[in-house]
């Protein structure tokens, strides 16, 4: 069962197939040293916060909202500013970790539907009907990912 319904408007997606494969185009293995941090390290950061803690051996990726529930049906996904990164990944699952919704971009914001700012309740794209999961990946300006979030869910 499809948990948003999707509507009219593309989005940027990632080829997300479960909440930890993503397509990122480079060997997490060959990150430098000295954008990592060690697994121990990111888990317990990932730890202090709501959500599953996903195992990179990266650096921790602070998310900020939405609430992890009466999020509505566009909710705003944010996530504090990582050192070093250029972009951001967000990826949203069903709780059974089936791919919704992707985003990339430079923000530390982002509506779902990849909207900038709040649009009029009619615009088209993705609500979030039923409970989800997500998640972010920071990368750095060649591409290689620096940083991630735990597995955080939400609901509307």
């Amino acid at each position: 069962m499809n948990r948003v319904a999707s509507m009219a408007r593309p989005v940027v997606s990632l080829c997300v197939i479960a909440p930890l494969a993503f397509h990122v185009g480079v060997d997490v293995a060959s990150t430098a040293p000295s954008t990592t941090v060690s697994a121990s390290t990111s888990v317990a950061a990932s730890q202090e916060q709501a959500g599953e803690p996903i195992e990179l051996g990266l650096g921790p990726l602070a998310l900020i909202g939405p609430a992890l529930s009466g999020a509505g049906d566009r909710p705003e996904f944010s996530w504090a500013p990582v050192a070093g990164a250029a972009t951001y990944s967000l990826a949203g699952t069903t709780v059974v970790d089936e791919p919704l919704w992707a985003w990339e971009g430079a923000a530390t914001a982002v509506i779902l539907g990849s909207w900038p700012v709040a649009p009029i309740p009619a615009a088209p794209g993705p609500l979030l009907i039923d409970d989800a999961k997500w998640f972010v990946v920071a990368f750095d300006a060649q591409g290689i990912p620096i940083a991630n979030s735990v597995m955080r869910p939400v609901a509307p």
